[in-house]
């Protein structure tokens, strides 16, 4: 019988769980409405009990003692209608550890290396790892204060007066190891993807015993990143999202091995439905193919927030993935710039008719436009294996312009 009805007939049932009730949560605000009162389970009792601990240790994580950042609950993260979420990842952590007995043993300049080194090592790398992981979101979130201030302001005003939440743009969900993984409001994105990027190689670089296994792994004495970010509606389903900025930060570190080894960045994605499907399929629908030489990819990701110890080559993948071309396509995009919004509704049609046909509107746009402006509507081949499909970054200007970037990368 229990196997059929694990719950007896006279328990109530948690609303989130479906097993017997421990106690009633309020999820209202007045504790006099009978209605505000659902049933929990043990278990979902004792995850609102360390809420407050948690959210208390994720603000210190990342330098918010006030709590004015991260909001009391993910529903009342501020948004002008699309939020966006962030995964990144640390490049060749796994190879460092993998090979962690031939790169202790060569620190230590020990022919056998003992269990007591092999210990100490583990211990300083694993926790300088975690350090610079930290250090770097709490610099990268006072990088962007500029940006987030007036969108903590807002979130403050746009609470109704009888919600006594507390609202904020900027939610972590996870910050450990090598791993951060952050909800946030949608102009504060790429902004603050690119400050963590930044951060991350230099943090990781004034850690001696990390940067010491890093040199010996990889040739650079710190360690670089892959990021993705997700812009979704407020109420996507979460997992696919996460699925989506995993699948992202993935294909940029893939990228970014092959032709950028010393190179941190991200890639972006707009999920303009509720069920994006895999990378692969997305980046095809991202693609035109009308016929001989009419092939163009509308998507110009990854961005490059880092090149390395020296400047990309003109030309090489690296210079035409770098991020400071899409900044410059955003600026323009913008009230003050040189290229007006139906202008650009003009190019984005041409690019949907095959690259001719966008070829030739462009054409009309260069004038009295500076060319190495200009320059940058132009389709690239960034590699041999997209000859027949030259990239344009026009599309994703103009998604992070409407949506998605709220200053200076």
């Amino acid at each position: 019988m229990l196997q059929r009805d694990p719950v007896l007939p006279w328990h109530e049932q948690c609303r989130e769980t479906g097993w017997p009730t421990a106690r009633f949560e309020l999820y209202g605000q007045d504790p006099r409405v009978v209605r505000d009162w659902h049933p929990a389970a043990h278990a979902v009792e004792q995850r609102t009990r360390h809420k407050a601990a948690g959210r208390a240790r994720m603000a210190q994580a990342i330098g918010d003692p006030g709590n004015k950042i991260i909001p009391e609950e993910i529903d009342t993260i501020t948004h002008d209608g699309w939020i966006a979420l962030i995964h990144a990842d640390g490049n060749n952590v796994g190879s460092i550890f993998l090979r962690f007995p031939e790169l202790a043993a060569q620190a230590s300049k020990q022919q056998r290396l003992s269990l007591a080194v092999w210990r100490e090592y583990m211990e300083n790398v694993s926790a300088e790892l975690a350090d610079a992981t930290e250090a770097a979101i709490r610099d990268a979130i006072a990088d962007v204060d500029p940006i987030l201030q007036p969108l903590i302001a807002k979130a403050q005003a746009r609470m109704p007066a009888n919600d006594k939440r507390h609202a904020g743009p900027v939610m972590p969900i996870v910050i450990g190891g090598d791993d951060v993984t952050v909800v946030c409001h949608s102009d504060l994105a790429v902004p603050l993807t690119a400050a963590y990027l930044r951060r991350f190689e230099k943090q990781t670089a004034a850690k001696s015993s990390l940067s010491e296994v890093s040199k010996l792994c990889t040739g650079k004495p710190h360690l670089c990143a892959g990021a993705g970010i997700v812009y979704v509606k407020p109420h996507h389903p979460f997992y696919r999202a996460y699925a989506m900025t995993e699948s992202l930060a993935t294909e940029t570190k893939r990228a970014t091995k092959k032709y950028a080894p010393a190179s941190s960045g991200f890639d972006i994605h707009f999920a303009f439905d509720a069920t994006p499907d895999e990378l692969d399929r997305e980046r095809a629908t991202a693609r035109h193919d009308a016929g001989p030489d009419q092939a163009i990819r509308r998507h110009a990701g990854p961005y490059l927030v880092t090149t390395g110890d020296g400047a990309a080559q003109p030309g090489s993948w690296q210079s035409l993935h770098d991020v400071h071309h899409l900044n410059q396509l955003i600026e323009a995009l913008r009230p003050e710039g040189w290229l007006s919004s139906s202008q650009a509704h003009f190019l984005r049609e041409g690019i949907d008719l095959g690259a001719a046909i966008y070829r030739q509107r462009l054409l009309g746009t260069r004038a009295g436009v500076d060319a190495s402006e200009a320059d940058l509507l132009e389709p690239v081949a960034d590699s041999p294996a997209h000859e027949d499909a030259p990239m344009v970054r026009l599309l994703d200007a103009m998604l992070l312009n409407g949506a998605g970037s709220g200053g200076a990368l």
